[in-house]
């Protein structure tokens, strides 16, 4: 459901030969194919790419190569349509928020029930909220909007997610905030469950080839790559949003 590391076991071995060409230090080279295999070799804007997908709307498993190849293809179609500019940080706004707004509603309005909406649901709230300055602005129906929006496509972006909610406690009707509340902490226990179970998966697979990363050794690289992730599981902060987010619907019914 998720962004992958399997995309990259398509061709592991061409890859593995580029790199081990030039002259790298381990770390280096572990970098750099992590970065292919997240897709972030320049072909997506970092403001995509940087953010875990939910795919449960056009895939029934996460480990499916054929899924893996679609999330790609839905991101890169995403950057090739470029439906909303992206704000850059050395530079003034393409465009107003206001006007990026609209372009939002369109593209939601022109691309209803299409595997491509789910993901521009969960990555372009970001842009919107953060980049073109809406989360910083009291305008808490539009915040709200977002949210709401994020919401629909399950989005794993649980630090704007439970970043929004005290902004618009108090702002906006009790029960459309109780509705946010609900929604993210369900999602949030839905991804822990996930998290859970794709460690003992991946533990499995390192099990299968335990040997460390070796730049002269292509059969060790998806392994490093596991334990990468599994490291970045360990890490997860998803348990105390979790504890969080049940202290607000608790205080709901306080």
């Amino acid at each position: 459901m998720y962004r992958f590391f399997l995309l990259l076991f398509l061709s592991i071995s061409t890859i593995a030969c580029e790199f081990r060409q030039q002259f790298f230090s381990e770390e280096e080279l572990l970098r750099m194919v992590n970065s292919k295999m997240l897709g972030e070799d320049g072909t997506l804007r970092r403001s995509l790419s940087d953010i875990w997908v939910n795919t449960a709307a056009f895939c029934q498993s996460e480990q499916a190569v054929d899924c893996v190849v679609e999330l790609d293809h839905l991101q890169h179609k995403l950057n090739d349509l470029n439906p909303i500019p992206v704000p850059q940080s050395d530079s003034a706004k393409p465009i107003s928020a206001e006007k990026a707004t609209v372009l939002y509603k369109e593209f939601v309005n022109a691309h209803k029930g299409e595997p491509l909406l789910a993901v521009f649901q969960q990555l372009y709230p970001r842009i919107l909220l953060t980049k073109y300055g809406i989360i910083e602005s009291n305008d808490y129906g539009l915040i709200a909007y977002f949210a709401t929006e994020m919401a629909k496509s399950n989005a794993l972006d649980f630090p704007l997610r439970t970043r929004l909610l005290p902004l618009l406690k108090g702002h906006i009707p009790t029960d459309q905030y109780a509705k946010l509340v609900d929604s993210t902490l369900e999602s949030a226990k839905n991804e822990a469950k996930r998290q859970q179970k794709e460690v003992t998966r991946l533990n499995s697979l390192i099990a299968l080839n335990p040997a460390e990363f070796s730049p002269s050794d292509p059969d060790t690289y998806l392994t490093a790559s596991h334990r990468r992730l599994v490291e970045q599981y360990e890490h997860s902060q998803i348990s105390a949003t979790i504890t969080q987010l049940t202290q607000w619907q608790e205080a709901l019914t306080d």
